[in-house]
């Protein structure tokens, strides 16, 4: 897929966090496939988290378009998994907004 611009796999990570660190190369590896930014968010660091976005626990992987919430899963996930997952949201936010997801 060709790269979607202001679509990312942001992970909310913590410090030391053994899961944030597994959990990492795979989210990074789903958004490649995809074709979406990915960005890392320090979980202390409250004030770079979006207003509106519920965080249970790190990791906690979101898909989002800017501030708006399209998935978003908690703990590790393969990146198999989290790429259709992650794919199928995509699909039907971009139906949606009556966009094609490019190829």
């Amino acid at each position: 897929m060709k790269a979607l611009e202001g679509i990312n796999i942001v992970e909310i990570s913590g410090v030391g966090c053994p899961g944030c660190m597994a959990a990492m190369p795979e989210a990074r590896q789903a958004a490649e496939e995809l074709g979406v930014g990915f960005v890392i968010i320090d979980a202390e660091k409250r004030e770079d988290i979006p207003a509106g976005w519920s965080i249970e626990r790190v990791p906690a992987i979101f898909l989002a378009d800017g501030e708006t919430e399209i998935f978003k899963c908690y703990g590790f996930q393969p990146e198999e998994i989290l790429y259709l997952c992650a794919e199928d949201a995509l699909r039907k936010y971009l139906s949606a907004k009556g966009e094609s997801t490019p190829s």
